[in-house]
């Protein structure tokens, strides 16, 4: 997140408003969430999220982009807009399922598709179809090993999750 000394007097602004400072603060832990991730994390209803997104959005602090999902929005700070640009993790941002998976897959590692399924409570079908998108962008491979077959994270996948995926929530805890 850029420091005081960073921002314009605009920006800084901007800011002095609650919900504007826990938005900003959120997508600086956790890029890529969409519109009604961000609201329901910051506390208010998708309209008035709605505005204060185009506020800081015309304060050069967040970008909107389009999410993978039909209609679903994407937010960003602006210093973390190249996270967008790379159309292999871009499956990491929005909605959560396969961002849960990725994350599961990077902490528990080797796991089964069955492993994964059950830990997210997941319909073992989708969660197979996660696990081949995320092999599909260089993100996951698989490993044969006594008869079974495991998914492991790539080097790619796992440095993602170092910087990025500390602020996500994580299903599976809730189930534990």
């Amino acid at each position: 997140m850029p420091g005081p000394d960073d921002l314009t007097p605009t920006q800084c602004a901007l800011l002095e408003q609650r919900t504007r400072r826990a938005t900003v603060d959120l997508l600086h832990a956790c890029p890529g969430l969409n519109k009604q991730q961000v609201a329901d994390r910051v506390g208010v209803d998708r309209r008035t999220l709605d505005e204060h997104l185009r506020l800081l959005e015309w304060g050069g602090l967040v970008v909107v982009k389009p999410g993978e999902s039909n209609g679903e929005r994407c937010c960003f700070l602006k210093m973390h807009e190249h996270l967008w640009e790379d159309e292999d993790k871009r499956i990491l941002y929005g909605q959560g399922p396969v961002r849960w998976v990725a994350l599961f897959l990077v902490e528990e590692a080797p796991v089964t598709a069955a492993d994964v399924a059950e830990a997210l409570g997941r319909e073992p079908v989708t969660t197979r179809s996660h696990l081949r998108k995320l092999r599909l962008r260089g993100l996951a491979e698989k490993v044969r090993s006594a008869g079974a077959v495991y998914h492991v994270p790539t080097t790619e996948l796992e440095e993602w999750a170092r910087e990025f995926g500390g602020g996500y929530r994580r299903p599976w805890e809730r189930r534990a």
